[in-house]
């Protein structure tokens, strides 16, 4: 048994010679990478650190924006040199080291005012991430509130009229409404999916979380794009691992995905495995490890320590 009784890493979970199949490892950061405070585990850096020395493409594919995926990057000790990143929930990619988008896809004005429209209605929290590294959020709540927690950036509050029209003007990659998990899902998302027009789609990433982006952005289109315009695979070249409702996608589509234990069921349902291991267990380290290294490294880290 390895540290806190959790099964040591072992190659007879995965696919044999699948590292020989894989140029990137792209990985979701909230409740997959991240700890509970929002930090990688030591042994997930080493590890995510090792595989990019190997010659593997690491590749963050989260939610946040990609001004908020930069620094984690390198809190990790990952090189930026043509290092990119997967940011908006697939809405753009990065090249990490100049921070210039290779791929934008945004929301268009008719989605704006139909979402922000709707919230004023209803007194919901309306938020986007602005051009300014900032978020412009409605309304006061707990679900807000609990956005702002997970973030390292500062939030503004404006009027319905001025959320609209800054988003109109800035053309974000995406929409929100935080609200209570009950009125999201029995709410917000059906009156909001009823309302779109077929160029956007509603997600719920967190319970907390509406998320309204077009309708053909994925963390798998763009890593599609990433892999096929910058590095000169396919998304079969690539080893995703990701919990939640903007993975499903990247985990289906994937040559392999894993997801950790944590994972919601929609998540589990199409990884090509489940891992015995949370996300506080060190599932992407040990993943890789198990994959990559013949699960050799976990008890040489912990020696070492």
């Amino acid at each position: 048994m390895g540290q806190k009784g959790i099964l040591k890493p072992t190659t007879q979970m995965f696919p044999a010679n699948l590292k020989n199949q894989i140029k990137v490892f792209a990985v979701d950061l909230d409740d997959t990478l991240f700890q509970p405070d929002l930090t990688i585990a030591p042994f997930d850096a080493h590890m995510l650190c090792k595989l990019q020395q190997s010659g593997v493409h690491v590749a963050f594919s989260s939610g946040r924006m990609a001004f908020d995926i930069r620094p984690r990057y390198i809190s990790a000790g990952l090189s930026l040199d043509n290092a990119y990143a997967v940011g908006g929930g697939g809405g753009e990619v990065v090249r990490l080291s100049d921070k210039k988008k290779v791929f934008c896809s945004s929301v268009d004005e008719e989605t704006i005012r139909t979402m922000f429209t709707y919230g004023k209605e209803h007194n919901f929290c309306c938020e986007f991430y602005s051009e300014e590294g900032v978020i412009l959020y409605t309304t006061d709540n707990k679900a807000h509130d609990y956005h702002m927690s997970i973030l390292t950036i500062k939030d503004v509050k404006v009027s319905y009229e001025e959320i609209i029209e800054r988003a109109i003007k800035e053309k974000p990659l995406k929409l929100f409404i935080t609200e209570d998990p009950e009125t999201i899902e029995h709410k917000v998302i059906p009156d909001i999916r009823a309302r779109l027009n077929a160029s956007s789609r509603a997600i719920i990433t967190k319970p907390e979380f509406c998320e309204v982006l077009n309708v053909d952005v994925s963390k798998s289109t763009a890593l599609s794009f990433y892999c096929e315009n910058i590095l000169g695979c396919t998304i079969a070249n690539c080893f995703a691992m990701g919990d939640g409702g903007n993975d499903i996608e990247m985990l289906r589509d994937s040559g392999f995905s894993a997801a950790p234990a944590n994972s919601t069921d929609g998540a589990k349902a199409v990884a090509k495995i489940t891992l015995p291991w949370k996300n506080t267990d060190n599932a992407v380290g040990r993943a890789i490890d198990a994959v990559f290294f013949d699960g050799q490294e976990f008890d040489k880290f912990h020696q070492r320590r």
